[in-house]
């Protein structure tokens, strides 16, 4: 980001499983000193390293790749759930309807495969980023 007379900085966001925090790094922050690389960011605070992996994904989209999950774009209700673990799905069958600021979100199976996780019900308020199922990839 820029800002006339202030540091460049830029809002990252953090995942850890299901897990995802938004970050404000600052280039000259005295809490947080970013250092980065190629690979993605070192961060130091209080005398403590953390590394963090630079992730391909944007905003609103779901992690397609590695462990199948299905995650929540935005917080919102489930307002379809209507398939049960063990269906057969394949790649663009809707597999929950998000209801969220006054629309309904189609999520969709992102391959061909086997639900073998379903962690909502119609009706409940999810948080942004939680893996709401996983999808089995088709061999």
């Amino acid at each position: 980001g820029f800002r006339l007379n202030a540091p460049p900085s830029a809002m990252v966001s953090l995942w850890r499983g299901a897990e995802v925090r938004a970050a404000l790094v600052q280039a000259q922050s005295s809490a947080m000193v970013p250092v980065i690389t190629d690979a993605g960011w070192l961060i130091f605070e209080r005398g403590e390293a953390f590394e963090f992996s630079r992730s391909s994904l944007k905003p609103g989209e779901a992690d397609t790749v590695g462990d199948g999950a299905l995650r929540s774009p935005m917080p919102g209700k489930i307002a379809q759930a209507s398939l049960a673990v063990g269906a057969v799905v394949t790649k663009g069958q809707v597999i929950l309807v998000l209801e969220a600021m006054k629309m309904e979100h189609s999520l969709t199976a992102p391959t061909d495969g086997v639900l073998i996780e379903l962690n909502v019900t119609t009706g409940q308020q999810v948080k942004e980023g939680l893996v709401l199922a996983r999808i089995e990839p088709k061999a």
